[in-house]
């Protein structure tokens, strides 16, 4: 005999006509939710491998050298040891009244009272550089509305240009700011007024700072 045409598989609607048991297709939410989760893990394995790589360029070299980087360390040792008895600074140089500019300032004081100084300016680094990259993907996420693997790419942006030239306290005062945009951004219908509050002392605290960022 000749053999017969070939089987077509039976669709969804035909099996559920016949009555025969079928496979069930999973819900669309629940895959957008698989693949969201997926992408969140790996996000987070990303992020974890992008800071390794963060402590390994600032601690594998001698010292990352920036432009005006010692102008900004020689001005927060002075802050420091003012008043020291013996210093020559007293007698050098006058306080003056700043209210802005302080960023590198209120973050490396405190470490170099606790490390060296070279230990304490490459933590002042690394937190910049972590600032300025987790701010960049807190605002990715705002605008995307979800974590993102492409929001990785802060990290690439992280030792930018205000970073190299040693404008440490633009650059800590830019990711603040950064991060006050994706707080604001992720409010869709508009912050509350306790929120517009905050938002209003975050930029007080990014003026102090730094004012230009």
């Amino acid at each position: 005999s000749l053999p017969g045409p070939p089987q077509r598989e039976p669709r969804w609607s035909e099996d559920r006509r016949a009555g025969t048991p079928t496979r069930k297709r999973p819900p669309r939410c629940l895959l957008v939710y698989v693949r969201a989760v997926h992408e969140r893990r790996l996000l987070i394995g990303a992020s974890f491998l992008a800071c390794v790589g963060v402590v390994w360029a600032i601690w594998s070299v001698p010292l990352v050298i920036t432009n005006d980087g010692p102008e900004a360390v020689l001005t927060a040792h002075m802050e420091s040891h003012y008043d020291d008895p013996g210093s020559i600074f007293a007698r050098q140089f006058t306080v003056g009244f700043g209210l802005s500019g302080r960023g590198f300032s209120i973050l490396y004081r405190p470490l170099a009272e606790l490390f060296p100084w070279l230990q304490a300016l490459r933590a002042s680094q690394l937190l910049i550089v972590l600032a300025l990259a987790f701010a960049a993907l807190w605002l990715s996420r705002a605008l995307c509305g979800e974590a993102r693997l492409a929001s990785i790419s802060g990290f690439a942006i992280a030792f930018s240009w205000p970073f190299y030239m040693g404008f440490y306290a633009f650059a800590l005062a830019t990711a603040v700011g950064l991060m006050v945009l994706a707080f604001v951004v992720s409010k869709p219908n508009g912050p509350s007024a306790l929120e517009k509050a905050a938002v209003s002392t975050a930029l007080l605290l990014q003026l102090f700072l730094h004012g230009f960022a």
